[in-house]
């Protein structure tokens, strides 16, 4: 009994060091894969900020355009309305 014990003992240290092993290097696989990433993360995030402001920025312009046409469409529809009383004329 005191052998299989020991060969028991022994196929659980084996493959406790080889999961350390694969644990150890998927750590480093995830360091450098993060490594690589990090700079792409932070350009990323910086064009994300701008694409915010410039977001911010179209919708501003794009409601101030809006509101000009929709005054201008309401001025020509009371020079329109005008113009025709003055031909009944």
């Amino acid at each position: 009994m005191s052998e299989q014990q020991e060969e028991i003992n022994a196929k659980k240290s084996e493959s406790l060091s080889v999961l350390t092993d694969t644990s150890k290097e998927l750590n480093r696989l995830i360091a450098s894969r993060k490594t690589q990433l990090d700079p792409l993360l932070k350009a990323l995030n910086k064009l994300k900020e701008e694409h915010q402001i410039l977001e911010s920025k179209y919708s501003s312009e794009k409601q101030k355009y809006d509101s000009t046409v929709m005054k201008l469409d309401n001025e020509k529809m009371g020079l329109v309305t005008d113009t025709d009383k003055l031909e009944v004329f």
